[in-house]
């Protein structure tokens, strides 16, 4: 259970949970940890949910699969990621789209519905937590629907940029994907996105090396949404 300890800690639910204190409330939680291989599914698309996931280790992808068969990722979830938050208290109780294994070795904690009820009765430190993993999620889903309302290769590519740079919190980016995975992330053809990054590359916007992207200019960035 201490190993299981450690992993939980990386999840904002549980992070600031001294050892003690999750110990014993990990006795009294009734659980479940799932194992999967890599390119192995978690859930289908359209398929009840009724759990909260928690990725131990390894990671999972989030994806659409369009009716050409087109996959399209629409987020990747490393340890500490959590799922189903929001879906297991909705009115539809259907996972929206399909989430699979993309490590070797991937854990994942399933916590029924019922069980986040009792940990928001009894807990207020976990009830916080929470609702707060709930806003997080609201404000996420907004800046999707923005990135979705950007026309052009350049805006999305600015979009996700900019995107990272609130994330990282500097110019240099380390970015843990790869140019088909960002392609697919941004749901545009890898050679348009190999294009307009060297556009933007020779215009002096960024520069470029492997998984490095730095950003020259926020301003300038910020002015291609708005084009």
């Amino acid at each position: 259970m201490r190993h299981l300890r450690v992993h939980l800690r990386k999840s904002k639910l549980f992070k600031d949970y001294r050892d003690e204190d999750l110990y014993h409330l990990l006795q009294r939680l009734r659980y479940r940890v799932s194992t999967f291989a890599e390119g192995q599914t978690v859930a289908f698309e359209g398929a009840p949910c009724s759990h909260l996931g928690i990725v131990l280790t390894g990671e999972v992808q989030v994806q659409k699969i369009s009716e050409s068969g087109n996959i399209l990722i629409v987020d990747r979830l490393p340890p500490g990621s959590i799922f189903g938050e929001v879906i297991i208290f909705s009115q539809q109780l259907q996972y929206p789209a399909t989430i699979t294994a993309s490590d070797h070795e991937t854990a994942i904690m399933f916590i029924a519905a019922g069980e986040i009820v009792n940990l928001c009765r009894t807990d207020p430190q976990f009830m916080e937590r929470f609702l707060g993993l709930l806003s997080d999620k609201i404000l996420m889903l907004n800046r999707k629907i923005e990135g979705m309302s950007r026309r052009t290769i350049r805006q999305k590519v600015a979009g996700f940029l900019l995107d990272e740079y609130r994330k990282q919190k500097r110019l240099q980016l380390d970015l843990d994907l790869t140019r088909k995975d960002m392609a697919d992330h941004l749901g545009i053809p890898r050679p348009s996105l190999s294009r307009e990054l060297g556009n933007m590359k020779d215009e002096g916007l960024i520069d470029f090396h492997r998984s490095t992207m730095k950003i020259h200019c926020i301003d300038a960035l910020e002015a291609c949404l708005l084009t």
